[in-house]
């Protein structure tokens, strides 16, 4: 009763409503797309023979509880076991290679997870809402995670890393709930945004002397319990001071403790620092002022952002600082909308900033009070941008009309 190619090479289909264990013939190569997508099979034993798994081949398979992956599969494909979420048993061969986009998506009873050594790559959301797991152990010879890889896995409690490892992708442990130390390991090279965003009870991050690049909002959280960093002495591009990360020459702040208690309340910023970073001091509760140095030549996006903060104080020229408010209206047929989203074409805000980065002759950001969408007339849109430029107000105006 299961639909196979005329030479059995070929899983094609298994019937909907049979509520079985099944195993499939001997000599089979290639398991079709959606063979046992929504089925009610209970295990599945796949025979040696078997090369490929098609994409979305047991997805919605919701009393599927046990599986094989044979050594000839490389690669489990996209949505192969999407929502199965009574799949308790994986068995992996050596051989593997590449975990797919969403593979394993939200297949939340899983409690155990051994990964063979053979496995280079995990795509997006390949475990997303793995929430069984609590002590995950990444293979030797993993080199890549791909964004949101192992989000909203809220029992994780330690992560061991591989030496070979050298991207974490995009929130791809984001809403991790009972980790508490991060040590990542020598080799790591790359922590994309939000890597361990909003893991709420981390408290200590390690950092190798191999991490070359973190990216935004990567430890912050508006209700975590984050205290230290540890910073290899080694590492040429992070380095500590009074407990916050710092770039290596001290003329960048990366990102500070959440819990770091500031004494009196106040951080006075060391002279020599050119530049504040997006989100640095994110939910800092202890923080109430802050003196910026006259060195400073950069605040990024809200950088005391959800802080208490009483007062800021600047040590240097505002001049420096200027903040322009532009009262705007356009034709909106022509445009596709104000934002700049991925590769959206032809915005006003891609126009408006590329004519004031060549005016001021840096780079110039614009930050609106809404957006219109494609194709919407404004009449008094308001907006704002930083600019250190000798013109004045009525030159900027006929510089941006002209």
């Amino acid at each position: 009763g299961v639909l196979y190619s005329k030479d059995l090479s070929t899983i094609v289909g298994f019937p909907i409503g049979r509520r079985v264990e099944y195993s499939i013939l001997d000599g089979t190569k290639v398991i079709k797309e959606g063979a046992f997508k929504t089925s009610n099979v209970t295990g599945v034993t796949l025979p040696e023979s078997i090369e490929v798994i098609e994409k979305s081949t047991f997805e919605l398979a919701k009393r599927l509880r046990k599986i094989n992956i044979p050594s000839k599969v490389k690669e489990i494909k996209e949505s192969t076991f999407d929502t199965c979420s009574v799949l308790k048993e994986i068995s992996f061969s050596e051989g593997l290679e590449k975990i797919g986009y969403r593979a394993f998506w939200q297949c939340s009873n899983i409690n155990s997870l051994t990964l063979p050594n053979s496995l280079r790559i995990i795509d997006e959301s390949g475990f997303e809402g793995l929430s069984g797991v609590e002590n995950l152990v990444l293979p030797e010879g993993l080199e890549e995670i791909g964004d949101f890889a192992f989000a909203y896995n809220k029992y994780i409690e330690t992560i061991t890393f591989p030496s070979t490892l050298r991207t974490i992708g995009k929130y791809a442990f984001m809403e991790n709930y009972k980790l508490k130390e991060l040590v990542l390991v020598e080799g790591i090279e790359t922590l994309d945004e939000g890597a361990f965003f909003y893991n709420a009870n981390l408290r200590t991050v390690h950092i190798p002397s191999t991490l070359k690049t973190i990216g935004f909002d990567c430890f912050s959280s508006s209700d975590s319990k984050f205290e230290t960093f540890v910073v290899s002495d080694d590492n040429p591009t992070y380095s500590l001071k009074d407990g916050i990360l710092y770039s290596k020459d001290q003329k960048t702040i990366i990102f500070c403790p959440t819990k770091k208690v500031f004494e009196n309340g106040t951080y006075v910023i060391p002279e020599g620092v050119e530049k504040i970073n997006d989100h640095a001091f994110y939910n800092n509760s202890s923080l109430r002022k802050v003196v910026l140095p006259s060195s400073l030549k950069e605040i990024g996006k809200a950088p005391f952002y959800v802080c208490n903060i009483n007062e800021i104080r600047y040590e240097g020229s505002m001049e420096e600082f200027m903040n322009y408010k532009m009262i705007i209206a356009y034709d909106g047929p022509r445009y596709s909308g104000w934002q700049k989203l991925g590769d959206t074409k032809n915005t006003i805000q891609e126009k408006f900033e590329n004519v004031l980065s060549l005016m001021c002759g840096r780079n110039i950001e614009i930050f609106a009070s809404g957006r219109t969408d494609a194709g919407v007339h404004a009449l008094s849109q308001t907006a704002n941008f930083k600019c250190d430029t000798d013109l004045s107000e009525q030159e900027i105006m006929e510089y941006l009309n002209s």
